[in-house]
């Protein structure tokens, strides 16, 4: 009975969810990462990046092989965001002495928008020639439910394109400090392969391959880091200390000093310009910390 408790508490201290939360996602380099800008009027979805909002979204780092080439030519995207939508824009090239792009050149918006599955992503295709298909894919099982109120919109721009793909957040989680696992792609059927197939962030030698997709944020860092990192360690923050008093011949006073002192060096930061790196050390720590006198306690337990 009493390890039944003890092991119950340890679950909760852990963020194994007793109430069903989900757990954060695996610490792993923000890279590759791109933010999302809020627009500030309303946006069409004509394949045009008209909208000012666009001149202030950052770039993203320029299309690689699946294998982490660079190569020519280049492709990249820019991410808008209202209350109603999520907007992808592609500028994707062609060099001066290359034929234009083909009908069957295409970009893939592969997005996981889910903490509780990490292996369930939408993935959208779309062609120039208007072939567009939408799955929802899961543990590599295709599902006949697809993504539903997206847009597509090609505009031919010299020999290359422009594609905006919209989707809908209703479909998605609403929380604002929700960390996006996203990748983008284009395809250009040619006598290259696999040099046809480029990609963001590279998956090795499948798109498919969700735990290699990159990072994205609706919003700005400052905001994300204090909202996610923020929460999670002050949370996490309040287990140890509630463990710490319950045992404190467990838990030594100069190791938790320490632990509260990086806390709140970290709390500081936030007034300022705390990086991702910060929080994510921080969080680490937080966690390590946790386990291991979470260790101990039920080897002392089992011991006595």
């Amino acid at each position: 009975m009493r390890y039944t408790a003890l092991l119950t508490m340890m679950i909760g201290i852990l963020g194994c969810a007793a109430n069903g939360a989900p757990k954060p996602p695996p610490h792993v380099p923000f890279e590759p990462l791109i933010f999302a800008v809020k627009a500030d009027s309303k946006m069409i979805v004509d394949g045009k990046d008209t909208e000012a909002c666009y001149s202030r979204a950052p770039r993203s780092s320029n299309f690689v092989t699946i294998t982490g080439e660079k190569i020519a030519p280049t492709s990249n995207v820019r991410v808008v965001y209202d209350d109603e939508k999520i907007y992808f824009f592609y500028d994707c090239y062609e060099l001066p002495d290359a034929e234009p792009a083909r009908p069957t050149d295409s970009v893939e918006l592969f997005i996981n928008g889910t903490e509780s599955d990490r292996s369930f992503y939408y993935q959208i295709y779309a062609a120039l020639n208007g072939n567009y298909v939408v799955n929802m894919k899961r543990k590599r099982f295709e599902d006949p439910v697809g993504l539903q109120g997206f847009e597509v919109k090609f505009q031919r721009k010299g020999k290359g394109f422009t594609c905006e793909i919209a989707i809908s957040r209703a479909m998605f989680s609403q929380d604002p400090n929700f960390l996006w696992r996203v990748n983008f792609n284009r395809s250009r059927p040619r006598n290259d392969y696999p040099k046809m197939f480029t990609c963001w962030s590279p998956t090795g030698m499948d798109f498919h391959t969700p735990q290699r997709f990159g990072y994205m944020i609706l919003g700005d860092k400052k905001s994300f880091i204090k909202g996610y990192y923020g929460a999670k360690a002050k949370e996490k923050m309040a287990s140890i200390r509630a463990m710490a008093k319950k045992y404190p011949k467990i838990i030594k006073a100069e190791d938790l000093k320490k632990l509260e002192k990086e806390f709140k060096a970290f709390e500081k930061s936030l007034s300022g310009n705390p990086e991702l790196k910060d929080g994510e050390k921080l969080l680490s720590a937080l966690e390590k910390f946790s386990s291991e006198m979470s260790m101990k306690l039920i080897l002392n337990n089992f011991g006595n």
